[in-house]
């Protein structure tokens, strides 16, 4: 199953989202239409595939483009559960797309939108020869119904040709599309431990009732013809290039990845099931009005990569991804209105926005008013999804300003936004949907309340949701190891053990249990605020720093080179280049290395960190030969590396980049201290207490911290993550 290949097949839809973010109501040239199709009930399936999150996310879109300027009148809704919404059912859905063909003209911005079921069926004997795999990728909208054995095809379905030949009938009308996709088509299921709370949008062909035997046929025919054909590859949209409207799609993950989705804004009381996808690509545009669609898919890419259970990657094609999101000026700034009664302050942004209690904005005049022209600060009392309360602060050597000082409205600018350092922990037994999870056994139970009310630092950034999809780890006992699991942890293909750090319970009585406990979440939650911090500086506004990866796959060679350290800024000539965001897979003896060059106009400090499937952390650099000095000048570039990869963990891992603005004349911030070993299974003997003091201090003792926002005062952090798998040479 290809999801890649559906969305390239249909044109990509993601061209439309981009345009919407244009001028307030339209873009540069013309006016703004949307579809957006949200299907959660399937009256003709089983209680097991119905949805919660798609009808939340079409209102998520419907009130984004409202806060854009969007006419209501030219926005369709065919979602089951919004009001004001038809229900989106094939026929609604075609007759929608045909009717923007209509409607839409030059210069018009066209956003398509779904969320829902993907699935495959066996390609009809018309498209058999523009399937190499055998299958049709379908878009299941609400009457979609099982398998028809005389029709061969399930019942309603939308098939990928329906769709692209919508959306070129669209943009022949020479309006630009833009669809985005927030489903899958994956026939496989990754072999992982899941929890409750996380639901898929994608639906096996079991579920459908086709028969394995005719989708055995369908690929063994293709197989066939392929071979005879020489061909393999995908058509491509015929109508790319010429003079149709412009074209980008996002698509929510890679083929063979799911699609999850679970309740957003985590930990919020007014959290609701979201497409993770739709969820932070509308949390991006919120932030950084001024973005490209590359910049927005990209800062998405990153913050995926960050968050414990966004296990897919998503992507995005098109013809043009440097364009502004529906429009938008790249020199738009990051502010929203602040309204005053000449009593109380409100502003108009929330949670959506990332702006929760305790972040600090400054206020401006005017929404063009320089920077230096701020009238004081504001902190934020308390936030709901897109609104905000704030009282006047001190700050930055200003003093609190008088609210009757304030114009009635002016507009605030994020200049420290907070972290949220909680760790969520979930207790997995028979109940949990974990599967072989065993109940906590009562010396487990008493180690557990021992964390809890321990009264130590760790304890009072600890969370305990009766959610195990809301958790951040979740603790599962199985013999007698206690795994420390995260979601999607994936399992041992001979045994159906879960990969993954886990405690010796038989290592020692219940006391020792609970500080061994204790030490293992402590160096979880430190990876987890790490990440944090990096998902923080994942912006889609242009950064300072440009960092590449590059791979010498030396392991699949064998040729017998090593590593080297390379002294030139420059990369390995017969090296492959990787972005930021994209997950690799390498094999044990690549050799890998970074080239960091620094845009901005200031000094950047540079620390890189691995951070391993353990939740071990270690600093690489900079190290004795840099005299522990990582500072990159304006305009400067340097090479870090060559470092090998090698397989002594399993799993998910990350490769980080962090650069610290330099403000002013002072020494180079250095980051190593954040270094720390992995869980350990068994007791050991503590660490110096300067090493524990450092490692403890890397993330302090309260629930959030400031951490300057990217573009605003404050620290000045950027972070570039780079994932990585790494398979034993031996595979």
């Amino acid at each position: 199953m290809n999801c890649r290949r559906f969305w390239h097949r249909q044109g990509l839809v993601l061209a439309l989202l981009m345009g919407l973010a244009a001028a307030p109501g339209a873009s540069a040239q013309g006016s703004v239409h949307a579809l957006l199709v949200g299907v959660s009930e399937y009256p003709e399936l089983s209680e097991s595939v119905q949805l919660a999150g798609p009808r939340n996310d079409v209102r998520l879109w419907r009130d984004f483009l409202a806060r854009r300027g969007v006419a209501s009148e030219q926005v369709h809704v065919l979602a089951d559960g919004v009001d004001g919404g038809g229900l989106p059912t094939r026929e609604a859905i075609l007759d929608a797309l045909e009717a923007l063909s209509a409607t839409a003209g030059q210069g018009d911005e066209v956003f398509l939108f779904f969320a829902g079921h993907g699935a495959q069926q066996p390609v009809s004997a018309e498209g058999a020869g523009d399937e190499p795999d055998g299958l049709d990728e379908i878009f299941l909208p609400r009457d979609a119904a099982g398998w028809n054995a005389p029709r061969q095809a399930v019942d309603n379905a939308i098939v990928d040709d329906e769709l692209r030949t919508a959306i070129a009938a669209i943009r022949r009308s020479g309006a630009s599309v833009w669809a985005v996709f927030d489903t899958c088509h994956s026939a496989t299921a990754t072999r992982a431990v899941r929890a409750e709370g996380v639901r898929y949008r994608q639906v096996p062909p079991a579920e459908l009732g086709i028969p394995p035997e005719a989708l055995e046929a369908a690929q063994a025919h293709a197989g066939v013809r392929t071979r005879g054909a020489g061909g393999g590859e995908p058509e491509s949209p015929a109508d790319l290039q010429g003079g149709d409207g412009g074209l980008v799609a996002f698509y929510a993950a890679q083929s063979t990845q799911e699609t999850p989705e679970y309740r957003l804004p985590r930990g919020a009381a007014e959290a609701r099931e979201h497409g993770v996808f739709s969820f932070t690509l509308h949390e991006v545009l919120a932030e950084a009005p001024g973005a490209t669609y590359r910049q927005a898919i990209d800062a998405v890419i990153q913050r995926f990569q960050t968050m414990p259970r966004a296990t897919a990657v998503p992507l995005a094609e098109g013809l043009d991804l440097d364009r502004g999101v529906l429009g938008a000026d790249a020199d738009a700034i990051t502010q929203w209105q602040l309204v005053s009664d000449g009593r109380n302050l409100a502003l108009k942004a929330g949670k959506l926005h990332r702006i929760t209690a305790g972040a600090v904005l400054a206020v401006l005049p005017s929404a063009t008013a320089d920077d230096d022209a701020r009238l004081g600060y504001v902190e934020v009392t308390d936030a709901d999804l897109t609104s905000a309360r704030v009282r006047p602060v001190a700050h930055n050597g200003m003093p609190a300003p008088a609210v009757l000082d304030l114009p009635l409205i002016s507009f605030a600018r994020p200049a420290v936004l907070p972290v949220d350092f909680t760790l969520a922990v979930a207790v997995l037994g028979d109940d949990s949907g974990a599967g072989r999870c065993a109940a906590p056994d009562a010396a487990l139970q008493r180690a557990v309340a021992t964390v809890r009310t321990g009264g130590s630092d760790l304890a009072e950034r600890l969370d305990w949701p009766g959610e195990p999809g809301a958790a951040d780890v979740w603790l599962c006992r199985i013999g007698q190891r206690l795994y420390l699991l995260g979601p999607q942890t994936p399992v041992d293909e001979t045994d159906g053990a879960p990969l993954a750090p886990y405690l010796d319970l038989a290592a020692a009585g219940s006391t020792a249990l609970a500080d061994r406990l204790e030490d293992a979440l402590g160096r979880v939650s430190r990876v987890r605020n790490l990440l944090r911090v990096a998902r923080q500086s994942a912006s889609a506004a242009a950064p300072a720093l440009e960092t590449a990866l590059h791979v010498r796959p030396i392991g699949r060679e064998g040729d017998g080179r090593a590593c080297e350290w390379l002294y030139a800024p420059e990369p390995p000539p017969d090296s492959e280049r990787h972005r930021a965001g994209r997950e690799l897979e390498l094999t044990a003896g690549d050799c890998v290395s970074l080239v960091i060059t620094n845009r901005g106009r200031s000094p950047v400090d540079i620390t890189v960190l691995f951070v391993d499937a353990q939740f071990g952390i270690t600093a690489l650099w900079p190290g004795p030969r840099q005299l522990y000095n990582g500072r990159i000048e304006a305009d400067g570039r340097i090479a870090v590396g060559e470092f090998a990869a090698h397989a002594d963990t399993v799993g998910r891992e990350q490769l980080i980049v962090l650069g610290v603005k330099v403000e002013a004349a002072s020494q180079p911030a250095d980051l190593r201290f954040l270094a720390q070993a992995g869980v350990r299974t068994r007791s050991a003997a503590p660490s110096r207490p300067l090493e524990a003091l450092l490692a403890e201090g890397g993330f302090g003792a309260s629930r959030t911290r400031g951490m300057g926002a990217p573009g605003g005062g404050g620290a000045g952090l950027e972070a570039a993550v780079f994932p990585t798998r790494v398979r034993p040479d031996s595979e």
